[in-house]
């Protein structure tokens, strides 16, 4: 299984709120490089950033994420070949 942000929809959510990537990374309380990883799909979303966006935000994870249960991931969080 593997968990991508969508994220134009994180980039409206900012535009709707007047808000910078570094802002949110604020209101996240995580690092502006590790949002900018997740944004980019460098990285994996955590089940920390997941459950903070969601509640900063009151949307449902539908809005901000996409699964996909055929990928398989490593422990590192890297998909499998």
């Amino acid at each position: 299984m593997s968990i991508e942000v969508k994220a134009e929809k994180v980039r409206e959510y900012l535009r709707e709120n007047g808000l910078k990537l570094k802002e949110l990374a604020k209101a996240l309380e995580m690092s502006n490089a590790y949002i900018s990883l997740i944004m980019h799909r460098k990285r994996k979303p955590s089940s920390r950033f997941i459950a903070r966006l969601l509640s900063l935000t009151g949307k449902p994870f539908e809005h901000f994420f996409d699964v996909d249960f055929a990928k398989k991931q490593n422990r590192e969080g890297g998909e499998e070949q």
